[in-house]
């Protein structure tokens, strides 16, 4: 692939990034506020897409697929790039998203107030929304511009429990700041 033939699909990737998240919110929030629907219902359904979605992408035989033509793109290119650790990486990253599936899930078990609306404050979604565009760009740009700039599949040796530590760890750090951001919007 030429510079400008990658530079050109990561913009597009980055477009699609955000445009879905932005959308995603967008909607979670409308249905939060406008509907009848309690933070239970919406949490179960999250948790439940995460984890069919993750079980269907490891039962899947070639893992490149996607119905989004930007992501499947992406997904040949740096699969060439990264070799083997490429397959580390998504199988790990399935494996995170059933467990954040499954931890959704049981949080709407236990705050199961079906008859309740929270309407969210639009301010808590404009700092929200703004802090996941940030850091989600930001460790995207951290990942491309490793598998941009690698030499070959070598240069990728423990990239998958490395990246995972570190954001483990950048979790952490999300979650503690969202939590006092949820605070600060409730007092």
């Amino acid at each position: 692939m030429t510079t400008e033939a990658i530079k050109d699909m990561r913009k597009k990737q980055f477009i699609f990034i955000n445009a879905i998240l932005l959308i995603g919110m967008t909607i979670y929030v409308a249905i939060m506020n406008y509907t009848g629907l309690s933070t239970s219902y919406i949490l179960f359904t999250l948790g439940a897409f995460l984890i069919v979605q993750s079980f269907s992408n490891i039962l899947k035989k070639d893992l490149t697929k996607s119905w989004v033509p930007i992501i499947e793109q992406v997904n040949k290119y740096e699969k060439e790039i990264m070799g083997k650790e490429w397959k580390k990486q998504n199988k790990t990253t399935y494996v995170i998203n059933i467990f954040v599936g499954a931890m959704i899930m049981i949080q709407a078990y236990f705050t199961h107030d079906f008859s309740r609306q929270h309407p969210i404050s639009i301010w808590f979604f404009i700092t929200l929304i703004i802090f996941l565009l940030l850091t989600i760009n930001i460790t995207t740009l951290i990942h491309t511009f490793k598998v941009d700039n690698a030499k070959n599949t070598s240069d990728f040796k423990g990239y998958t429990w490395k990246f995972n530590l570190i954001g483990f760890v950048f979790g952490l750090a999300i979650a503690v700041v969202i939590f006092i951001l949820a605070i600060s919007f409730v007092l």
